[in-house]
């Protein structure tokens, strides 16, 4: 009777106890349990820093890969451990860890692997997840959320054929007297591949049809993807800058703010030449990181690394896209260290791991 009388707040409290003490690096390494870091699609240099920094605060790292990466090793690659299917994380989990280990948090090193990724979060350490939502990687559902929250989003529309749908949208948008494009990408891709810029209806023509018949997207797996679509968007004037985050339970921290240099070269109209760490020290500053805030609460951010793209125009800033439980896609860390005394690696650790370390992070 006791027990049943328990309110929600002191249940909480005990977990919270519960999974402070197993974060303490004592008990950790006198083997009395194991914080286990579930690292999803693990690759490139991103892989190296991930594990030296894990290492650093003795935390053990499994290492598990998507559908859709597991699916490029079968059978080429020994000992790949795939991620388990919806409704078998529990099961697996216990198997993969023992009595001996807890999941306290999962990490994603690909866009491939997010929706794979957030489904394990879910399942497996719901006090510190962002639950499920297909608006963190759907790049048109990504701006529909952010105007329903009132904030500035990209014209845009999906069209699955052009004659009936694409080309009404292109011939308004391009009519109207800002002197801006049409961008054309999948609805969820990664790195720009296969994004392009029309000025003209003819051209958007050719990218549309090109983009349904080869359609690129990363809809597989967690993800269902439907008949093939294409997105098409307006033209984002201004600077493009880009805001590293780190969130601990609805608190955001702005870990690094960088400006991309970018241009139109051998007839790829966004090549990035170089991007550039930048400090905070202006309104404007402040009112572009405050946006990028605004933006991970639209999208139910609350927990983990994000990666946001925003263009700077002079009527205020706009999101292009959001990278939501990732990291920035450069080799940041030394950089990060030695100009800002910490990196958005140790600080993902200290939003799932140590609230005083968080705490104490500018």
């Amino acid at each position: 009777a006791r027990r049943a009388r328990l309110s929600t707040s002191t249940v909480e409290s005990a977990l919270r106890r519960r999974h402070e003490h197993l974060m303490n690096p004592l008990f950790r390494l006198l083997g009395l349990s194991r914080a286990i870091i579930l690292y999803v699609d693990p690759t490139g240099y991103e892989r190296g820093r991930v594990l030296e920094t894990c290492a650093a605060r003795h935390f053990h790292v499994v290492e598990v890969f998507s559908p859709p990466f597991a699916s490029r090793f079968s059978g080429e690659v020994e000992g790949v451990l795939a991620a388990p299917a919806a409704g078998e994380e529990y099961t697996w989990a216990e198997t993969l860890t023992g009595r001996r280990g807890r999941i306290v948090a999962v990490c994603c090193g690909s866009d491939d692997g997010l929706a794979t990724a957030e489904r394990l979060a879910a399942a497996l350490t719901p006090r510190c997840s962002n639950g499920i939502n297909v608006a963190r990687r759907d790049k048109y559902l990504m701006h529909e959320a952010l105007r329903a929250a009132g904030l500035r989003a990209a014209q845009q529309r999906v069209v699955s054929r052009w004659e009936e749908e694409g080309e009404p949208f292109v011939r308004e948008l391009l009519a109207a007297p800002l002197e801006r494009g049409v961008v054309c990408k999948p609805r969820r891709g990664q790195a720009s591949i296969r994004v392009s810029l029309a000025d003209s209806v003819a051209t958007a023509g050719r990218q549309c049809r090109a983009l349904l018949a080869a359609p690129v997207a990363l809809l597989r797996g967690d993800d269902e993807a439907g008949s093939p679509s294409v997105l098409l968007q307006e033209e984002l004037r201004g600077r493009e800058w880009v805001v590293d985050s780190v969130s601990r339970d609805g608190e955001h921290k702005v870990v690094a703010l960088w400006r991309y240099s970018k241009a139109s070269l051998n007839g790829a109209p966004f090549v990035n030449l170089c991007d550039e760490l930048r400090p905070a020290n202006d309104a404007d500053d402040e009112a572009l990181m405050e946006y990028a805030r605004r933006v991970l609460d639209a999208l139910g951010v609350r927990w983990g690394p994000a990666h946001l793209e925003i263009k700077r125009p002079a009527s205020g800033p706009v999101l292009v896209e959001a990278n939501v439980g990732r990291w920035n896609g450069v080799d940041f860390k030394l950089l990060a260290d030695a100009c800002l005394g910490y990196n958005a690696y140790e600080a993902t650790l200290d939003a799932f791991t140590d609230r005083r370390r968080w705490e104490a992070l500018p």
